[in-house]
């Protein structure tokens, strides 16, 4: 995935999975990117329908169907 290089991160998961858009965590549906760093939306996790998620480093991804891009920053992240 690109967009994994473009932020610096490290992609975690499917390196072919396609991106068209960045949506808030409750909103993303399939195709979409979005982040997690604050621990009050960590709610939306389970339900969201995102295809690759922005998140710290020390993120346990326990959701396999997702890719996860682990960034240091990723509230700063200008992707």
């Amino acid at each position: 995935m690109e967009i994994a290089k473009l932020v610096g991160g490290k992609l975690i998961g499917d390196a072919d999975v396609i991106i068209n858009s960045v949506a808030k965590i409750d909103e993303a549906g399939k195709g979409d990117l979005t982040f997690l760093y604050l621990s009050h939306y960590e709610k939306f996790f389970a339900s969201t329908g995102a295809s690759a998620i922005l998140v710290k480093p020390e993120f346990s991804k326990s959701r396999r169907d997702k890719a996860y891009i682990k960034d240091q920053e990723p509230e700063k992240t200008n992707a």
